[in-house]
C-alpha cells in the first residue's frame, strides 16, 4: 500500500511540473507577441505614409454635362457621362479624388465654318479643364478622348398637356376639389414618328394616400423612350373638400314608354340621397335632379324596373335611391 501511494504522488508531481512549464511557455509567447505588435503597427504606418507620398497612376472619372444646349439638338450616338483620365499623382491626392468628385466639365455647341454643328469640347478647352481639376503635382498620362465632337441633328418639338399619373386615394368623407399642375404643359422633343403617337405626358403616380389637407409636391414626368423635354419635374398641388349629403323625395318618370300604352310606377316617388362637396350644398335643387326608369331595360323579370338618376350635376359624387327597383302597371290608352 505504501509503495502504490508513493508512485501516485510522483505521477501527480510530474503532471504539475508539465502544467507549470506549459503555462510559462504561453506567457512567454504572449509577451513576445505584445512586444512585436507595436513594431508591426509602426511598420504599417510607415508603409502607408510612404505609399501616400509616392506617385501612382490611377484612373480619375470626371463627370460631363451640357451647357446651353437645347433639347432640340439631337445626336445619333449617346453623349458620354464622364471622361476617364489616367492621372499620375501622390497617393494622398488620389484619395482626395475618390472622396471629392471633381467638378463637371461642361460640353457645349460647336459650329464649324460650313455650318455643321457638334456637341462637345475642343482639345484646348479640355486640356485647360483637366488642369484645373487635378492637383498641381499631377500629370495627365492619358484620357479616354483628347477632343470630343458629336454631330447633331434637329429634333422636332410638340407641346403636350401634362396630366396627373393617377387619381390618388383620398380619406373617407372627402373629395378632390382641385388639381393644379405647374406648368400644365411641356415642350417635348423627338423624332416625328415618335411624337405623332403622343397626345399627353403623365406624371409618376402618387403611391401614398392623401391627408385631409391635400398635398403639394414635385412629381417626375414619365417621358417615353427617346424623347426629351425642357424640364423633368412638375409642381402638383391637390386640395380636398369635405363631403356632405342632401335627401329628396322625387317623382318617378318612365322613359321610352311603348306607343299606345301608359306606365304607372308603383310607388310614384322614391327617396334619393346625394353625396356632394360641402361648397355645392346650396347649388342643387329638385329642378337639377330627374329620377327615372327606362322601360326598355326590362329583362326576363317583367314586373320590376330599376331606378336611376338620369339627370344630375356632374359634381355629385354618389347617389343612393330607396327603393332601387319598382313595380308598375301597364295600361292601354283609351281611344277618343
Amino acid at each position: 500500500m505504501k509503495l502504490g501511494l508513493k508512485v501516485s504522488k510522483d505521477k501527480q508531481g510530474q503532471k504539475n511540473k508539465l502544467d507549470e512549464n506549459s503555462s510559462w511557455h504561453k506567457r512567454l509567447r504572449r509577451s513576445r507577441l505584445l512586444a512585436f505588435v507595436p513594431f508591426l503597427i509602426l511598420a504599417t504606418l510607415i508603409w502607408i505614409v510612404q505609399t501616400l507620398q509616392s506617385d501612382v497612376i490611377r484612373p480619375v472619372y470626371i463627370p460631363l454635362g451640357l451647357r446651353e444646349v437645347s433639347k432640340s439638338n439631337g445626336t445619333k450616338i449617346k453623349i458620354p457621362e464622364f471622361i476617364e483620365v489616367q492621372v499620375k499623382d501622390k497617393g494622398i491626392e488620389h484619395i482626395r479624388y475618390e472622396l471629392d468628385t471633381p467638378d463637371t466639365i461642361q460640353l457645349h455647341l460647336i459650329q464649324e465654318h460650313d455650318g455643321t454643328e457638334y456637341i462637345g469640347i475642343l482639345r484646348r478647352e479640355l486640356s485647360e479643364a483637366l488642369t484645373t481639376r487635378v492637383s498641381s503635382t499631377a500629370t495627365v498620362v492619358q484620357t479616354s478622348f483628347s477632343e470630343l465632337k458629336i454631330a447633331t441633328h434637329k429634333r422636332i418639338q410638340k407641346k403636350l398637356p401634362i396630366l396627373l399619373g393617377n387619381k390618388p386615394e383620398v380619406p373617407m368623407g372627402y373629395t378632390i376639389e382641385k388639381i393644379t399642375l405647374s406648368p400644365d404643359s411641356v415642350l417635348v422633343y423627338g423624332e416625328a414618328s415618335r411624337l405623332a403617337q403622343l397626345q399627353e405626358i403623365r406624371t409618376e403616380v402618387i403611391k401614398d394616400s392623401l391627408s385631409s389637407t391635400g398635398i403639394s409636391r414635385k412629381l417626375k414626368l414619365k417621358l417615353p423612350y427617346d424623347t426629351y423635354s425642357d424640364f423633368d419635374n412638375v409642381q402638383v398641388k391637390i386640395t380636398l373638400e369635405e363631403l356632405t349629403e342632401r335627401s329628396y323625395n322625387l317623382p318617378i318618370q318612365i322613359e321610352h314608354v311603348p306607343e299606345g300604352f301608359t306606365i304607372i310606377p308603383l310607388p310614384s316617388t322614391a327617396d334619393v340621397t346625394i353625396t356632394l362637396p360641402r361648397s355645392r350644398y346650396n347649388d342643387v335643387s329638385e329642378a337639377n335632379l330627374t329620377l327615372s326608369a327606362d322601360f326598355r331595360s326590362l329583362t326576363s323579370n317583367k314586373d320590376v324596373l330599376r331606378l336611376r338618376l338620369s339627370k344630375k350635376p356632374q359634381w355629385i359624387i354618389q347617389t343612393r335611391i330607396t327603393p332601387e327597383t319598382i313595380q308598375y302597371i301597364k295600361e292601354g290608352k283609351r281611344e277618343e
